[in-house]
């Protein structure tokens, strides 16, 4: 199989899915607080048991304002619970041990960071970088998440455009071609395809 860079699977990752019956979103911000702050295994280490299967799955379940509600909410609490425990009591721990690993480390797949590098001269440089196409996404998203889907469905041209004008405003580019520059350099492509 081909091997699938991290950032492709971050823009793949399913909004739902089925583990050991359960039906969960994608593993958010707001999962992966909580479950530190209870120190699940599945994220934390350690040797994690059906309980544990069972919390990551409970809060993974719901979202922000509904997580919200299983502290504050003593018989939704047990409601939800109840509904997540008849889902896994069928089931042997191994299989929804697996399922629930895989769902981790799925949904926590990232692109790494690696140490800076320090040049001959002593400058340091900085060897990995977004993807062109994430940059423009949060570009056009703005940092709101309720904006990806349309960003992801600009067109490139459309997209590529509108970055470079705004760093040409900001004065964050100087390496942008003028009208002349495009067109001689327009010219110099056509001449080398007809040779």
């Amino acid at each position: 199989m081909q091997h699938v860079p991290s950032w492709l699977q971050c823009a793949l990752l399913p909004d739902r899915w089925n583990v050991s019956g359960v039906s969960v979103s994608a593993l958010s911000v707001w999962h992966h607080f909580v479950l530190g702050a209870v120190g699940n295994p599945y994220l934390w280490g350690g040797d994690p048991t059906l309980e544990d299967a069972a919390e990551l799955l409970l809060y993974c379940g719901l979202d922000y304002a509904h997580g919200k509600r299983l502290f504050s909410h003593p018989f939704y609490r047990a409601r939800c619970v109840r509904r997540v425990a008849r889902k896994l009591r069928k089931r042997p721990f191994a299989d929804v041990d697996a399922e629930v690993r895989y769902y981790v480390k799925s949904c926590l797949r990232t692109p790494q960071h690696v140490q800076i590098v320090k040049a001959a001269n002593g400058a340091e440089t900085k060897p990995a970088k977004s993807p062109l196409v994430w940059v423009l996404v949060q570009f056009l998203c703005a940092g709101n998440p309720d904006k990806i889907g349309a960003a992801w469905d600009t067109s490139f041209a459309t997209a590529r455009c509108l970055f470079d004008a705004h760093r040409d405003i900001a004065g964050e580019c100087d390496s942008l071609e003028d009208a002349d520059q495009e067109r001689r350099y327009d010219e110099m492509e056509e001449k080398k395809g007809v040779a």
